[in-house]
Parts: C-alpha cells; structure tokens; sequence
C-alpha cells in the first residue's frame, strides 16, 4: 500500500480511537470475597459477576444516583430470578439468600452517575 493509501486509513483509525475514547464511560469497580462497588460517571454499565453464597447469607444493596438509574437482579444457579429491583435511584435493601449456591449478580445501569454497593 503506498503512502498515500495509508494516510486515510490512520486518520480513519484516529476517528474511531477518539469517537471511542470520547464516548467511554468513567466507572471504577471494586470486588472482593464480600462486596461489590461500582461508582459510574455518565454510564452506561452491564456489569455480571457470579457469586457463592452460603444459604441464609445476607446481601445489603446501597444505590446513589444524582443521574440516571440501575437496574440489579440476582439469579440463582438454576436461572430463577430471586431479586429484581428495576430502575433504582436512591435506594437501600436488605434481603437473605434462601438456598446456598453460585448465583450470579448482574448490574445493568442507564445513564447512571453514582455508586452501587453490594455486600455480604
């Protein structure tokens, strides 16, 4: 390819580099064996993390939003939904776990700026 063809597809993968770049969100994610942390600037964020839980563990769910909303399910190893609150702002839960297993978290947030906690 000579110079001159060159030359547009670099420029082209500049474009693209920035477009990306320019559009990518701020998000910071933390986990550890008994938590999650998620803080979002202008986000939008699918976040799945799979988790074992002893039966009867108990999960805190602390949400901030000064924009935008998450939406946070968990489900157990067979697939079944055991906790789904949609379209979270300020929010704060407490629920236990019935029956121990892999379950896996999934945080899905739209346009969200603020924190998401999770702990055990």
């Amino acid at each position: 390819m000579s110079n001159y063809m060159k030359k547009p597809a670099i420029i082209f993968a500049l474009f693209a580099l920035f477009v990306f770049v320019g559009c990518a969100s701020d998000s910071v994610l933390s986990t550890t064996s008994t938590s999650i942390s998620l803080e979002n600037v202008r986000s939008d964020v699918n976040l799945g993390e799979t988790v074992f839980f002893e039966e009867g563990a108990v999960i805190d769910v602390d949400v901030t939003a000064s924009r935008g909303s998450v939406d946070i399910t968990i489900t157990n190893e067979a697939g079944l939904i055991i906790y789904n609150m949609p379209q979270l702002g300020d929010a704060s839960h407490r629920f236990q776990i019935g029956a121990g297993g892999y379950h896996t978290i999934r945080i899905v947030g739209d346009s969200h700026t603020g924190q998401v906690r999770l702990s055990w």
